[in-house]
């Protein structure tokens, strides 16, 4: 409870409750709880309907949760799974940091944005951002990130370059970060990313194991080189990895952060005005990235390491013609169609604004507590409790130190009967 950054978690009647509408998603709950007694709603993977298309997006840390193996052997072990195509994002993780060199060097220019931009890649930073520094919404870079370019008209290629109607694709996407799910549970089917069912790393990486072993069994004598064009660039295999974003892009003034609790301190010094000298800001949630995120099964460290292993064999070249994502850019096809004040996802997460009165309501009831933040009322802070309190999510008799102030105030009062009847 206490270490959520958006103060989503209450604990009410002995019940760990999680209010829905302040989840980002960002799995620090999963991290600390010595139980293991909180888990992501996932979908359970089915076996798949083989009279329908089914394709999967792959998240490019996927590849360093089998250190050791190639990153042909991977694909074909989903195919064993049963899919039928395999989207990868290498290529559109390449258009991505062309278009935000192009954004940022025109940006030097005209200054239409602020400084620092801040990467709008990881979706627990911008709704972190949208929940507790909506001031800093301005300074997300306006350019979409690679997996909605992808799945913009992802169904439309997929049906054109195959023949098959669109109503017959079943869309999967494996992802190490949980707060895809999250974001979108409270959003209408219209308003969702055009992906059927997300599911996380933990979830597949045992089938998909025995997959791959089974699949580099038969294919030991035969190759197939079709296989080997796909994870080949560095960019990808990178991307996971904290820093692995800007290392591709050149900017000299730079930098990645990540971990919830740095991201939180950088956006604080943001907000400050102290890094005005910075352009641009890689942020990720999860310590080393996307290599840590909540959904993950190998250690940390040693997927970082095989990554590197990766990027010595594939090396950091290019694979796309500039011109033509200069094309894609001049025509506006990176551009965010909503800002992040206009978009309806964020907007859901952020609560009902306060009025002064209230907020005038909550510093009296901080002050009449003044506790140490104990948590026993089910709230993780006094402020936040207060909150509750104006808001009308909680009692104020939950507080053991206003209960405890009480019965010392009976007490007393009966001591002064007593002495008044004598």
């Amino acid at each position: 409870m206490k270490v959520c950054p958006t103060r989503a978690i209450r604990i009410r009647d002995e019940k760990s409750v999680r209010l829905l509408d302040q989840c980002i998603g960002c799995g620090e709950c999963l991290r600390v709880c010595p139980a293991g007694a909180i888990s992501t709603d996932q979908p359970k993977l089915e076996q798949l309907d083989k009279n329908k298309f089914s394709a999967v997006i792959v998240a490019p840390v996927l590849s360093s949760q089998f250190p050791g193996e190639m990153p042909s052997d991977i694909l074909a072990g989903l195919k064993k799974m049963g899919y039928t195509h395999i989207v990868e994002l290498s290529d559109f993780l390449e258009m991505f940091q062309f278009a935000t060199v192009t954004f940022i060097q025109e940006n030097r220019k005209n200054r239409k944005a602020p400084w620092p931009l801040i990467s709008p890649v990881c979706p627990v930073v911008v709704s972190l951002i949208a929940i507790r520094f909506p001031g800093l919404l301005k300074h997300i870079l306006p350019i979409e990130r690679p997996l909605v370019l992808l799945i913009s008209d992802i169904r439309n290629k997929i049906s054109r370059q195959f023949g098959i109607k669109k109503d017959d694709i079943i869309l999967h996407h494996i992802t190490p970060c949980p707060s895809k799910a999250v974001l979108e549970r409270s959003l209408s089917k219209d308003e969702r990313l055009n992906i059927d069912r997300a599911f996380g790393i933990n979830s597949v990486y045992s089938a998909l194991f025995h997959k791959i072993e089974e699949s580099k069994k038969a294919d030991i004598l035969s190759f197939s080189r079709d296989r080997f064009d796909s994870f080949t660039s560095g960019r990808c295999l990178k991307w996971g990895m904290s820093g692995g974003e800007i290392s591709g892009m050149q900017i000299d003034k730079s930098m990645a952060v990540c971990g919830i609790r740095e991201t939180i301190d950088y956006l604080e010094k943001v907000e400050l005005g102290m890094l005005r000298n910075m352009e641009y800001i890689e942020f990720r949630a999860c310590p080393e990235g996307c290599l840590g995120g909540p959904l993950t099964v190998i250690d940390k460290y040693l997927a970082k390491s095989g990554v590197y292993r990766m990027v010595k064999m594939f090396g950091m070249g290019r694979r796309l013609p500039r011109y033509k994502i200069r094309r894609l850019y001049d025509d506006g096809w990176f551009y965010s169609k909503t800002g992040p004040d206009e978009d309806e996802m964020l907007r859901k997460l952020r609560k009902k604004p306060l009025s002064i009165e209230s907020l005038q309501k909550i510093d009296l009831l901080f002050e009449k507590i003044r506790g140490k933040n104990c948590a026993a009322c089910g709230s993780p802070d006094c402020r936040t409790f207060a909150e509750d309190v104006v808001r009308g999510d909680a009692k104020l008799n939950q507080c053991l130190v206003i209960r405890a102030r009480k019965a010392e105030g009976d007490g007393k009062k009966e001591k002064r009967k007593g002495k008044v009847k004598k």
